[in-house]
């Protein structure tokens, strides 16, 4: 039974979404059921949230399941970057879970470390710095 479009639109739209992507049919489908269940689940609370016209628990929900929400699409392929990384692992520079190597084409770890505390931008490995630094002084 489909949901109704204007009383939950955003369940509606996944709904649509996930019966138009066609690596979430067939065979493989059953992989992919409980990030299909928690997408509408996301979906619901946000609907709820809409309809509630409650400020607060807006911003909850914009704070907390809006963020997770967009991983689970991205994680089902339901957003562009998501599709591309699924039906074509390497468009994102993915490795598969490999650590990079080291090679020509890619610096090595060493290289593309800050030189200096102000390079660093970090206040904390500036400090520890400095402490290293003056070990040697005392």
């Amino acid at each position: 039974m489909a949901t109704n479009p204007i009383a939950r639109p955003m369940t509606a739209l996944v709904e649509q979404s996930v019966a138009a992507a066609a690596h979430l049919r067939g065979k493989e489908a059953g992989h992919y059921k409980a990030a299909v269940a928690l997408a509408k689940l996301l979906a619901g609370q946000i609907d709820d949230a809409a309809v509630g016209g409650d400020p607060d628990q807006w911003n909850k929900i914009n704070m907390r399941v809006v963020p997770n929400f967009l991983r689970v699409l991205y994680a089902l392929g339901l957003t562009p970057e998501g599709y591309a990384k699924i039906t074509n692992p390497q468009a994102l520079g993915s490795r598969g879970g490999r650590p990079p190597k080291d090679g020509p084409d890619e610096p090595a770890a060493e290289a593309s470390a800050p030189k200096t505390e102000a390079e660093a931008g970090d206040a904390l490995d500036a400090i520890v710095a400095n402490v290293v630094r003056m070990k040697d002084r005392r």
